[in-house]
């Protein structure tokens, strides 16, 4: 249809140009796009442009087929240019709006459709293939049923066309029944077992592995020695078989040791000894007891360090319980400085050669209730000096928590010194609330403690400022608070006397453990001038409920040369803030 409409179009354009070949220039339109303009009505003779399809072209003349109109010669001015009569047309080419697509056949499963659109300009059509539709297939149909020996097949059918589609179906596997053993297997040969297949009768075979020999006991074929293996053998009692073994040679049976060197205090010794069996001579050397060699580990080597580190041959952290070259190389360094070989091995000679002489002990500071005690004593071969310091106790230092900063915070506030939360932690707040208490007391301010001497005269101090009424001395059974002190002697040495002490409150009210005082002479009210042994500010429940418990140390000389001293705990209601001590205990210090 449409090349029909193109071929009357283009015979009327000719019809026309041919009638006015010899009229008035006219318009015409390039029919399509690349419509070319020649130099001569000769399509192949030169090109000077193409066309793009609706451009205008004015005709100039016509001959046979051809239509001249001016253009620009590459070469310069206007010339003639010829165009195929069948490249024009009248009018300007319609830019089509084509309209929606109709079906006009149905595409199939076999065969495909065609649709149209027609454009609402100028009426022409376009068609366009419908691809074919897919099959519309049933359900598979069973058509032969696999077995464990053939392959079966299924099928199914498209609905609308027929066409048949067939798919293989696999085998099944065999239905085997279960192991028979068609053979035993020995202890010489594999067993085998067999199963067949329920529908076909195939037969499957495995093999039996072979089971152990059974074998009797061991034999000794060849006993050993101390210079040859044994042997032993067992046999099979099935099939005869016969396994061996190697018996490992046996330990010789040596004699005692025979000094053959004897050892020094600075050297090793030989000795040896003989199997009693082959004749073997074992030998070794073998060194003087207390030896001591790189390697050796212990207390006795950690001794020995502590005299190489004294005596400036060692370093501190070199004294590790371990010999190892560095103790080995100061060992060397100090056989050397004393004459002796210098081979590194701590024999007798060399380790009392480090050994300190000291003499007798030599009192540097007294131990006294304002001051740690310093004795002293001088080795006499070497000039070391052996320090041994005891400390003063209860003391008490900046960075300290417990029970005893809480109670001197609890008695300097009861004293009006501002030591801000009683938290049991010695701070900055407690440390200037003690140096204001010092300098009111002319006690010594510039050391980093709090001493033994300085708590006797806080607490006593304490004491001193109690309302008469709230001093409540010693309480019974029928008491609010009635402390019960027990104390037990733990050992004395050099003049200190250690004793374990345990507080309970029999009394129908809770109370506060303030302190364990000791008083001597013949004043045992405790109302002033006591010793301060432990400072505790921990609770007593009523009734024995919760005692406290603990230690401390006495001097000798703290009580004046007086024997037996007393002790004496102090308590303090936390209703009533009356103050109650608790019975008297006699301790002795006369050794």
């Amino acid at each position: 249809m449409k090349k029909l409409f193109s071929f009357v179009l283009i015979l009327a354009l000719m019809l026309t140009l041919a009638a006015a070949a010899s009229a008035d220039p006219m318009v015409l339109y390039a029919a399509h796009d690349g419509v070319r303009v020649y130099a001569e009505t000769n399509t192949a003779s030169q090109v000077y442009k193409t066309l793009p399809q609706g451009d205008p072209v004015l005709i100039e003349q016509s001959a046979s087929g051809w239509y001249a109109t001016l253009v620009e010669d590459p070469a310069g001015g206007q010339t003639l240019g010829w165009i195929q009569a069948a490249d024009l047309v009248t009018t300007p080419p319609c830019s089509h709006s084509w309209g929606p697509w109709t079906v006009q056949t149905a595409a199939t499963c076999t065969e495909k459709g065609v649709q149209i659109s027609t454009c609402t300009m100028c009426g022409e059509t376009q068609t366009q293939a419908i691809e074919k539709i897919p099959h519309s297939y049933g359900d598979w149909i069973v058509r032969r049923s696999a077995t464990c020996t053939q392959t079966g097949e299924m099928f199914r059918t498209c609905k609308v066309c027929g066409v048949e589609q067939t798919q293989v179906i696999e085998k099944l596997p065999h239905d085997y029944g279960d192991w028979t053993v068609r053979r035993a297997p020995t202890c010489t040969r594999e067993g085998e077992r067999v199963h067949w297949c329920k529908a076909c009768g195939a037969e499957q075979t495995k093999a039996i592995d072979k089971v152990p020999h059974t074998y009797g006991d061991w034999t000794v074929l060849r006993e050993p020695t101390c210079v040859q293996k044994g042997e032993r053998g067992h046999w099979c009692t099935v099939c005869g078989h016969e396994e061996t073994e190697k018996i490992p040679k046996l330990p010789h049976d040596f004699g005692p040791w025979e000094v053959t060197v004897e050892t020094t205090d600075h050297s090793a010794g030989q000795r040896q000894r003989v199997c009693q069996y082959c004749g073997e001579t074992e030998k070794e050397s073998f060194d003087p007891e207390g030896t001591l060699r790189r390697k050796a580990k212990g207390d006795a080597v950690r001794e020995i360090q502590q005299l190489l580190a004294d005596q400036g041959y060692l370093k501190k952290k070199g004294v590790d319980g371990s010999y190892g070259s560095g103790t080995e190389t100061a060992i060397k360094l100090f056989q050397k400085d004393q004459g002796l070989v210098p081979d590194g091995v701590a024999w007798p000679q060399t380790i009392e050669a480090l050994r300190h002489e000291f003499g007798a002990w030599e009192t540097v500071t007294e131990l006294s209730r304002f001051s740690d005690g310093e004795d002293m004593r001088v080795c006499a071969k070497c000039g070391f000096e052996e320090h041994v310091f005891t400390k003063a106790e209860p003391s008490l230092r900046r960075g300290d928590k417990g029970k005893g900063v809480r109670c001197v915070q609890e008695l300097l506030t009861a004293l009006g010194y501002e030591c801000g939360k009683i938290d049991s932690s010695y701070g900055g707040k407690l440390e200037k609330a003690w140096e204001a208490f010092a300098a009111d007391h002319e006690l010594d301010i510039e050391i980093d403690r709090i001493r033994p001497g300085d708590l006797d005269v806080l607490v006593n101090t304490w004491i001193d400022a109690l309302p008469e009424e709230n001093w409540m001395g010693q309480g019974d059974k029928d008491s609010p608070v009635n402390l019960i002190l027990t104390i037990t002697p733990a050992g004395s040495e050099d003049g200190l006397y250690r004793y374990d002490w345990e507080v309970s409150n029999l009394g129908s009210k809770d109370c506060r453990l303030v302190a364990l005082l000791l008083g001597y002479g013949d004043d045992r009210d405790f109302t002033a001038d006591n010793l301060v042994l432990v400072m505790n500010s921990a609770s007593l429940k009523a009734d024995g409920g919760k005692s406290r418990s603990g230690s401390f140390t006495v001097a000798a000389d703290w009580a004046q040369g007086a024997s037996p001293v007393y002790v004496c705990a102090v308590g303090c209601s936390e209703e009533s803030g009356a103050v109650w001590t608790s019975n008297p205990v006699a301790c002795s210090l006369d050794g």
